[in-house]
């Protein structure tokens, strides 16, 4: 159990998130029931309540948290010269620092998402939300869309093979989803990407 100021509410809240997340590791959402949130963060359930309505607004809070800093990551994509940047980088296997630190985020958070990732509603919402920022990027909808879609999926991949491999590599392969809307990449390209994906 660890041991909580309960005058320190910053403090409380990050605990209760840590907790709730440990326990997403190992148990279905459902499952997981304030009384153990509170056992295992060391609180009492009053406590628990000055900070979070219930269960469903802790998952919300966390969620909202946790996905504002993955959408975050992505606020450095900025415009098409950046993925010309990436395909440069990409033809020498070299990842972008941009992609290596949002698979790190990946790697930080992956009992979140590996719980999480098992919703198909969460899986939507995270791969609309993350379209829309790439919309503005490839300027165009399909493109976002298929981007994040693809990010999402390769993600889920990594996460139930156990984050199999080097943050590296999975940083390239990520990269390659990320560029192939790219006329010229999809040209001399998609060998491959085809290629590394059946690694």
């Amino acid at each position: 159990m660890m041991n909580v100021n309960n005058g320190d509410e910053l403090c409380t809240r990050w605990l209760i998130m840590e907790a709730f997340t440990e326990l997403l590791g190992d148990n279905p959402c459902g499952k997981i029931s304030v009384q153990s949130i509170v056992r295992k963060t060391g609180i009492s359930r009053s406590t628990f309540y000055l900070h979070f309505q219930d269960k469903i607004d802790l998952l919300h809070q966390l969620t909202e948290h946790i996905i504002g800093e993955f959408l975050d990551l992505f606020e450095r994509f900025e415009d098409a010269e950046m993925l010309l940047d990436m395909k440069m980088l990409y033809s020498q296997q070299q990842p972008s620092q941009h992609v290596v630190d949002i698979c790190e985020h990946i790697r930080i958070h992956r009992k979140f998402y590996c719980n999480r990732l098992q919703d198909p509603v969460f899986i939507n919402e995270l791969s609309e939300r993350l379209s829309c920022r790439l919309m503005l990027v490839y300027e165009d909808e399909t493109h976002g869309v298929f981007t994040a879609y693809g990010i999402v999926g390769c993600m889920s991949r990594w996460l139930i093979e156990g984050l199999k491999g080097a943050t590296s590599d999975i940083a390239l392969k990520m990269t390659s989803v990320t560029l192939l809307p790219l006329p010229e990449f999809r040209k001399h390209g998609i060998d491959l990407f085809d290629s590394e994906l059946n690694v």
